[in-house]
C-alpha cells in the first residue's frame, strides 16, 4: 500500500525523481478468458461498425450479449459465442489485460526542477480554467490537490489510489506544493483534475476498462487535456487499434491527448502503442540532472525512443 499522506506524497515524489520518469510502460496480454454461459463459451470483444446500433445489432444477430456502448468509437463491448463469425463489415478486437508499471529511482533526496526547466515562475498559477483528465490508477485526496479533483471510479473496487501512480501524475500536473513548501509544485497548479480510475490497487486493468474511461472523458466537454500514461503493446496498426482510434476521435474534438513513448529503454528500437499514433502527442523521459539548465538535459535511460513502426519518428 502506498502512503499518500502529505509527507508520504512528498517522499514518493522525491523517490520517483525527475518528472519525466513517470512515463510508464505496461505489459499487454492478448487473451480474453472464455466465460461459460450454459454449455457455450464466450469471448469478450470490442465490436465496431458504422455506428453503435449497427455494432449492437451484429452482436445480437450471432447470439451475443452487449455489455457496454462505446459511442465515441461507434462500437460496443460484448460477450460473443466463441468461434462464431460476425457479419461482414463489422470489426472486432479481443479484450486484453493491461498492467501499469512505473520507473523508480534511488534519488530519495531529489528536488523537482521541472518548473525551472520550463521557464516557469516558482509561484505561478498556470492552468487556471483548464481541466485535465488523468485516466490512471485513481487520485488520492492529498493536500496538494485539495478541492481540485472530480473522481470517477470504473474498477468496481475501492476508490482512491492504492497504487500511487495516478496521484503522482496528477501532482506533476496540478500539484500546489502544499505538502512540500512549494518544492514539488506542478506545471499547471491552477488546473482541475478529472480523475478516471481504470486500474485497481495493483495497477491492473483491461483494454475494455480503459475504453470505458475514455467514454467518461468524452462526456466531460470541459476536458482540454487527456493524460494516458500507459502503453498497450497492441500489435495492430494505429489505424485499426480501438484504443488509438478512440484517442484520435477525442483529439479531433479538441482534446490534447498525451501518451508515453514507453519505458523499454534505448535498446528497444521503438516506441509502444498508443505512442505509435502520429496524431497524438507522444512524450519520452527527460533526465534534467536536477537543474533548470537545458544544456545538461538528456533522454532518460529508461525512455523508449524511435523509430516507431509504420515509419513514424
Amino acid at each position: 500500500m502506498v502512503d499518500m499522506s502529505g509527507d508520504g506524497m512528498q517522499t514518493r515524489l522525491a523517490r520517483l525523481g525527475r518528472p519525466a520518469a513517470a512515463v510508464v510502460a505496461v505489459l499487454g496480454v492478448l487473451a480474453a478468458a472464455p466465460a461459460p454461459v450454459g454449455r457455450m463459451s464466450t469471448v469478450r470483444l470490442i465490436v465496431t461498425a458504422a455506428d453503435t446500433e449497427t455494432a449492437a445489432s451484429a452482436v445480437r444477430s450471432v447470439g451475443g450479449r452487449v455489455l457496454n456502448e462505446l459511442t465515441v468509437l461507434g462500437g460496443v463491448v460484448a460477450d460473443v459465442p466463441a468461434g462464431v463469425g460476425l457479419p461482414a463489415g463489422v470489426g472486432s478486437s479481443p479484450d486484453r489485460k493491461v498492467s501499469l508499471r512505473s520507473t523508480d529511482t534511488d534519488s530519495a533526496d531529489a528536488a523537482s526542477s521541472v518548473r525551472a526547466t520550463l521557464g516557469l515562475d516558482a509561484g505561478g498559477n498556470e492552468g487556471a480554467g483548464i481541466t485535465v483528465a488523468v485516466v490512471d490508477t485513481g487520485v488520492a485526496d492529498v493536500a496538494d490537490l485539495a478541492a481540485a479533483v472530480e473522481h470517477v471510479n470504473l474498477t468496481g473496487g475501492a476508490a482512491g489510489d492504492g497504487y500511487g501512480h495516478g496521484t503522482f501524475m496528477a501532482g506533476l500536473i496540478a500539484g500546489s506544493g502544499a505538502s512540500s513548501g512549494g518544492a514539488f509544485r506542478g506545471v499547471a497548479p491552477g488546473a482541475r483534475i478529472l480523475d478516471v480510475k481504470v486500474a485497481d490497487n495493483a495497477g491492473n486493468t483491461s483494454l475494455v476498462t480503459v475504453l470505458r474511461g475514455l467514454e467518461v472523458v468524452a462526456a466531460h466537454p470541459e476536458v482540454r487535456v487527456l493524460n494516458l500514461s500507459l502503453s498497450s503493446d497492441s500489435p495492430l496498426p494505429y489505424q485499426a487499434d480501438p484504443l488509438t482510434r478512440m484517442l484520435d476521435v477525442l483529439w479531433a474534438r479538441g482534446v490534447v491527448v498525451v501518451v508515453p513513448a514507453g519505458n523499454d529503454g534505448p535498446d528497444s528500437g521503438t516506441v509502444t502503442s498508443p505512442g505509435t499514433d502520429p496524431n497524438l502527442l507522444t512524450v519520452g523521459g527527460l533526465d534534467e540532472a536536477a537543474t533548470g539548465d537545458r544544456s545538461d538535459d538528456t533522454i532518460g535511460p529508461w525512455s523508449s525512443r524511435g523509430p516507431a513502426p509504420q515509419g513514424v519518428d
